[in-house]
């Protein structure tokens, strides 16, 4: 009787984690949305708010912030480019970066651009031919994946690094605390 007690104490706390993260993400895509100088940054910050819940909580609940984060997104953020922001990369990349990073470095790599370049061009296609929203700001030439790799590969590695702080600095500190 107590496993089954200890079980669902367990799963309360993952629960009301998620709501926090969800909401945690939903809040930075907003503001991201409403400044429309930010989504990029918002997205950013989302995804380490997934990250976290990754290495906190596991499971399927990272995928549920994903999931209750992008349909408020989609719902209440008017500009659809920033929803789709987060739905294609900063709510489903930190998932994607734990699956890959099981690889060899080189098969992980390969994965991980070849996953964010199809994920950018179906954020422009869906925006433009979906959303109608033809005035993006770029057109998908070869400049644009350039720069847009560029960043990628730059976020990808300050995800590694910033993850190697959690662990290393901040987790430690916040299980400390918690005892």
């Amino acid at each position: 009787m107590k496993k089954k007690e200890n079980k669902v104490l367990e799963n309360t706390k993952k629960l009301a984690l998620s709501g926090i993260f969800t909401a945690l993400c939903f809040a930075v895509m907003y503001v991201g949305g409403i400044t429309q100088v930010f989504d990029l940054c918002a997205a950013v910050i989302a995804a380490l708010v997934v990250i976290i819940s990754v290495i906190e909580i596991g499971g399927m609940w990272p995928w549920l912030i994903w999931g209750v984060a992008s349909v408020l997104c989609l719902f209440f953020i008017p500009d659809k480019f920033i929803a789709l922001e987060f739905i294609l990369f900063g709510g489903l990349y930190p998932m994607v970066k734990a699956w890959l990073e099981k690889f060899p470095a080189f098969i992980a790599w390969s994965m991980k651009i070849l996953y964010f370049n199809v994920v950018f061009s179906a954020a422009y296609l869906l925006a433009t031919y979906l959303f109608g929203m033809r005035e993006l700001g770029f057109t998908l030439k070869i400049p644009a994946y350039v720069a847009a790799n560029g960043f990628f590969i730059l976020a990808d590695v300050c995800f590694t690094l910033i993850i190697s702080v959690y662990f290393t600095k901040l987790r430690p500190r916040i299980k400390k605390s918690s005892n």
